[in-house]
């Protein structure tokens, strides 16, 4: 614990003292405030959304989730709003996720199509299936479109408190580092012949206690990574100084108008409804 309180004072002192450097060293403006600064700007070869500002997409794609979640009860609607984040899945280049999701939403609506009179558990398992590929495919295109650091920065920008900042960038970090952390531990006890089909039907409590010991442990040392990873990431900086520049461009405008227009429009629009 001495040793965890001495190496944070010390991440402390370091930002403190570039706080210090940038004050002195950047001109002031009209207002007598400091520049923000970046010492990296985007580069024009990297992906679409790479380019973008990431206030744009951080604010955009959850906004969108949120009210077509709410406000769409009909399965067109929802394929709508399915095929603009494949679309933006394919874009990012994860082809394979798209088409695993396919797969899913086709084999839950299927058994609509299929039977005559399909009762209402199916209907509402195709409804789910719907919901959370919305969710998990709205993470996914977050996760590879923002580093932790441009997170932090981005909500440094709007004004968000500590208390934000911390849960939504351990988020960006933690959940899929501890789903990697898990295939490793599940790899491992493979090898080791822990863990299998048989071994989950004969002994259940067992193989789940095994399992659950060594992912505990993987956590809290990985909370214990993860902390001094934030804090090497800015997450204790109070200044101005970006390692990427955040300028909201014509390519932002853009984004934003049309992903308004096309959400207004699947949410409003009269579409024809299917007969599932």
């Amino acid at each position: 614990m001495q040793t965890l309180a001495t190496l944070e004072k010390t991440f402390q002192q370091a930002d403190m003292e570039a706080s210090r450097l940038q004050q002195s060293d950047t001109p002031p403006n009209k207002r007598g405030q400091c520049r923000d600064r970046s010492v990296f700007p985007a580069n024009p070869g990297m992906n679409m959304f790479k380019r973008m500002d990431p206030r744009a997409i951080l604010v955009v794609y959850p906004l969108a989730l949120t009210l077509v979640f709410l406000l769409s009860h009909e399965a067109v609607r929802d394929f709508c709003f399915l095929a603009y984040l494949f679309i933006s899945l394919i874009i990012l280049g994860k082809t394979n996720d798209v088409v695993k999701w396919i797969l899913v939403i086709t084999a839950a609506h299927l058994p609509l199509y299929v039977m005559d009179s399909p009762g209402f558990q199916l209907h509402f398992l195709a409804v789910i299936a719907r919901k959370v590929c919305m969710i998990l495919c709205t993470g996914r295109i977050l996760l590879l479109s923002i580093s932790v650091a441009d997170c932090i920065n981005v909500m440094k920008k709007l004004k968000m408190g500590r208390n934000v900042i911390i849960p939504v960038a351990i988020c960006f970090r933690f959940v899929p580092t501890l789903v990697f952390e898990a295939k490793i531990i599940r790899d491992a006890l493979k090898v080791r012949r822990l863990y299998s089909l048989k071994t989950i039907l004969l002994h259940p409590f067992s193989t789940f206690e095994i399992f659950l010991s060594a992912f505990l442990f993987r956590m809290f040392a990985l909370g214990e990574e993860l902390f001094f990873s934030l804090s090497t990431r800015g997450m204790n900086f109070t200044g101005t100084n970006f390692y990427r520049e955040m300028e909201f461009g014509y390519r932002d405008l853009i984004f934003v108008l049309g992903t308004a227009g096309y959400i207004l429009f699947i949410l409003f629009s009269p579409l024809p409804e299917a007969h599932i």
